[in-house]
């Protein structure tokens, strides 16, 4: 038994190795580019080349155009397969400042929401991880200005727009960059929702349905520029929600997000000790096996 000893614990390196390098592999890189055209917050494609000159990110149904500069972080949101703008429909963000890649969402964790609501248009909701879940740190009817100066809008007006002529939801938003801290990357992920599809959710870079609240689960966004000394702006732009004809709306709450029931997977780094320690306590176990008893 003690000559197969080295062989099983080759044999279970070859093994769970994989198997630790899949389970920490968790996230993918964006790198942002520099903003040179100007962006108007207004949810829609102010002129043809507002966003020529951004990172885009093409899925199924959407395509996501990222890109910043001194002061703010700029994020498209074009869903092309939702042409029926309703209550409940949302657009939003998550980030995780300082990228750490937690199982459960902390307080440097935020997810940043533009949701529709009939007849009142559309209201921003900021949520905050308190090491467990998600909690409400703001939203738009409340009697204090948005703590972060985030500017969003969302319209399904499609003029200058490359990718369709038929009207569908699109969303811009603009984050300060002195959220981020001076840092040159965060933790990030974008998420849209169509309530007439049965609330499918639709999430970049190929991100499992039920990740977006997992910020292990989150790519890592490098930015294009360093950021300046900024401040929080006083003032956000008018956010409109003009359609092209009335849709039909069914009045829905918007609800503090739930996390799923499985969490998402962890670092690279807990997953290879884990393993180790997998290798060590079965190595453990064969050699107590190889020992046979003592002749009395």
């Amino acid at each position: 038994m003690r000559s197969i000893l080295p062989t099983a614990i080759v044999c279970l390196i070859f093994v769970f190795a994989p198997l630790a390098y899949g389970y920490g592999q968790s996230e993918s890189e964006i790198t942002s580019q520099s903003s040179v055209n100007p962006v108007t917050v207004d949810g829609m494609w102010t002129t043809e080349d507002e966003w020529s000159d951004a990172t885009e990110l093409l899925e199924e149904g959407a395509m996501f155009a990222i890109k910043d500069d001194s002061e703010f972080l700029y994020v498209l949101m074009d869903f092309i397969e939702d042409n029926n703008m309703e209550t409940g429909d949302l657009g939003g963000i998550n980030f995780d400042l300082y990228n750490d890649k937690a199982d459960k969402p902390q307080p440097d964790d935020l997810s940043i929401s533009l949701i529709h609501s009939y007849p009142e248009g559309t209201k921003g909701w900021i949520f905050q991880g308190n090491g467990t879940h998600w909690i409400v740190i703001w939203k738009e009817d409340m009697d204090i200005a948005d703590p972060l100066g985030i500017m969003s809008a969302s319209t399904n007006i499609t003029d200058n727009n490359p990718y369709s002529e038929s009207p569908h939801v699109i969303y811009e938003f603009a984050i300060p960059r002195f959220i981020f801290e001076n840092a040159s990357q965060t933790g990030f992920t974008v998420f849209l929702e169509d309530r007439e599809a049965n609330g499918e959710l639709r999430l970049a870079v190929n991100l499992p349905k039920t990740a977006d609240y997992y910020p292990a689960s989150w790519d890592t966004l490098t930015f294009a520029t360093q950021s300046g000394e900024t401040s929080s702006p006083t003032e956000s732009p008018t956010t409109q929600t003009t359609t092209e004809q009335s849709p039909t709306v069914t009045e829905t709450t918007p609800q503090q997000p739930v996390a799923p029931p499985q969490p998402g997977a962890g670092s690279q780094q807990r997953a290879i000790i884990i393993v180790i320690a997998a290798i060590v306590i079965i190595a453990i176990l064969l050699f107590r096996g190889s020992k046979k008893p003592k002749k009395k």
